[in-house]
């Protein structure tokens, strides 16, 4: 079984079962797990995690506290993805092709 998070804490499970695969999305809400925690305990904190961002700075700070809670998860270690295929040839293959 193979699991993966995406960016907005939607949880991709595969199982391959007898041949066929089937997906399943699981929502997660990230806030009240990292309330639960006790990680960000501060009233600030709370605050943002229960009633959400009101201004641009708090939702930069909300921001990184969703990446605190990915890190934790061991969910940021997928990012970032691998870029395969592009950009792979080198600066003199690029000037053969535009001769």
């Amino acid at each position: 079984m193979a699991s993966r998070c995406n960016a907005f804490g939607i949880r991709k499970t595969e199982e391959n079962t007898g041949g066929t695969a089937t997906a399943m999305t699981e929502k997660i809400n990230w806030q009240k797990e990292l309330l639960e925690s006790g990680k960000f305990n501060d009233k600030f904190s709370k605050n943002l995690l229960k009633h959400g961002a009101k201004n641009f700075m708090q939702g930069i700070y909300l921001g990184y506290m969703y990446s605190r809670w990915r890190k934790i998860r061991g969910l940021a270690k997928d990012d970032p993805v691998e870029n395969k295929g592009q950009m792979q040839s080198s600066f003199k293959d690029f000037e053969e092709k535009i001769k």
